[in-house]
């Protein structure tokens, strides 16, 4: 079997020879054995942190315990450390990768990076130097099967903390509210989808975002968020 290449070129590229040699297991193995030792580690609810957990690490452990017939714990939590190095560091030159923090707190790369270990132990160390060791790690945690507000292209940390404050907890929330206001708003006032969904986002918000920015989220939200979570209806 030949895997193919990998999307960016810092990736290692797989063969099967690696993979024998890491004596490495197939997901379905794998995700038991992950499940029976996070229940080791703590009988309270766990929080898993990752760089770009939302886009990358959450919703491949998802893809894959779908494909195998299983499913993620529904109390396990993700928080993004790579949201709240962007809330909580000043990047000098704006890169907030794993590598481009490391090189900037500490002058030197990640060696074998992109391997599981490496980058634990370079995303322990960032967060340990940003937080001056105390762990104070300030954001929002989303559960499994959740998406992140943060998915939504312009919500940023002010739209998605107003969002959540409003009690909208996951992009999930969002779509269905949407959705109730939009049938009450069609029953009641005889008002289209586009107009309703832009009348509930602008209150939401109610001028705690500049009106650009909000017809921005109101414009993602149509073309690309709402359409899939309608496909089904359609169908």
């Amino acid at each position: 079997m030949q895997f193919p290449k990998p999307p960016v070129m810092e990736l290692p590229h797989l063969t099967r020879e690696f993979l024998q040699k890491e004596n490495a297991q197939t997901f379905d193995i794998v995700i038991h054995r992950l499940i029976r030792w996070v229940h080791t580690q703590t009988l309270l609810l766990p929080v898993f942190i990752s760089h770009n957990t939302f886009k990358a690490d959450k919703p491949i452990l998802e893809l894959e315990a779908s494909r195998y017939s299983t499913h993620i714990p529904l109390h396990w939590f993700f928080f993004d450390s790579l949201h709240f190095c962007r809330d909580h560091f000043k990047s000098e030159d704006g890169n907030f990768s794993l590598s481009g923090l490391n090189k900037q707190l500490f002058n030197c790369p990640i060696y074998d990076a992109h391997r599981a270990r490496a980058d634990v132990i370079a995303c322990t160390a960032i967060l340990k130097k940003i937080t001056n060791n105390k762990w104070n790690l300030l954001g929002p945690i989303y559960n499994a099967y959740s998406t992140s507000l943060r998915s939504i292209r312009w919500v940023g940390k002010r739209a998605e903390s107003i969002l959540i404050q409003n009690n909208i907890r996951s992009v999930e929330n969002l779509i269905e509210l949407l959705k109730r206001n939009t049938i009450s708003d069609y029953i009641n006032h005889h008002i289209g989808s586009v107009n309703s969904i832009t009348k509930t986002m602008f209150t939401i918000f109610d001028s705690k975002l500049p009106n650009e920015n909000i017809n921005h989220i109101v414009d993602v939200i149509l073309s690309t968020v709402f359409i899939p979570y309608l496909a089904p209806v359609a169908g």
